[in-house]
């Protein structure tokens, strides 16, 4: 008698994600991505680097859903650093391993800048004068100030 003919595809490494926007957080990025073939075996995790692709992070948070949450390497303690360029790239991860790496992109993490320090008022002719030390850019150029003459209720 003759078995019957079972056809089967074996499983690979996954095919790379497209990083599609990465979104700069407070010593932090948010990339956003869509998923790559499978490989023929589910996506277990994905993992990301911050250098170009030489060393590899694990995913700390959330499931294999975009984003992905980059805090910065697990060998190094801390958070990404302001104002500080990383070429970013992510891959998935299935049961026969990592998969193509995404194509690199360039992001910046920052955060809001620190307050100025008011060092003198100065009044003048329906005017006053403001002396101030800029504080903290926060990761990313400062392009304006603002003020406010009631206590911060308006600007």
């Amino acid at each position: 008698t003759a078995s019957a003919t079972v056809t089967a595809t074996p499983a690979t490494t996954p095919d790379a994600p497209t990083l599609n926007t990465i979104t700069p957080g407070n010593q932090q990025l948010s990339a956003a991505f869509t998923a790559g073939g499978t490989g023929g075996s589910a996506i277990t995790t994905y993992q990301y680097s911050t250098d170009g692709g030489t060393y590899w992070s694990p995913r700390r948070y959330g499931t294999t859903a975009s984003p992905l949450i980059i805090l910065g390497p697990s060998d190094v303690a801390g958070a990404l650093r302001n104002g500080t360029s990383y070429d970013v790239q992510v891959r998935a991860v299935n049961a026969q391993g990592p998969g193509t790496a995404s194509a690199t992109v360039t992001a910046t993490p920052d955060t809001t800048p620190d307050a100025p320090t008011l060092n003198t008022i100065t009044p003048g002719n329906k005017q006053l004068s403001a002396a101030f030390t800029a504080g903290g850019t926060g990761g990313s150029a400062i392009t304006t100030y603002q003020y406010s003459t009631d206590g911060g209720t308006t600007w």
